[in-house]
């Protein structure tokens, strides 16, 4: 979805402006800011910048890689217990 596009936009250490986002999704100004703000606020995974009045975005790599590892253990748990039930 949406959340994953934004993430797979990053390359090691970039940070991405606003307004790349805004051209690059097809979305709303608001809905992109407010996916941002998902990942920045709610989740830690984006690190906002200001620059002036512009504002970028990096990856907050060693978020992203434990809430993968929680996400993977989630899967294993789901998957031995689907296992079990057959």
């Amino acid at each position: 979805g949406t959340r994953q596009t934004i993430l797979l936009l990053f390359e090691p250490g970039e940070a991405i402006e606003l307004k790349t986002f805004v051209d690059i999704l097809p979305l709303s100004r608001s809905a992109v800011v407010h996916h941002l703000k998902v990942f920045g606020a709610a989740a830690g995974l984006l690190i906002p910048h200001k620059h002036g009045r512009a504002l970028s975005y990096t990856l907050n790599l060693a978020c992203a890689v434990h809430a993968l590892g929680q996400v993977k253990t989630y899967a294993d748990e789901l998957l031995a217990a689907t296992e079990a039930a057959q």
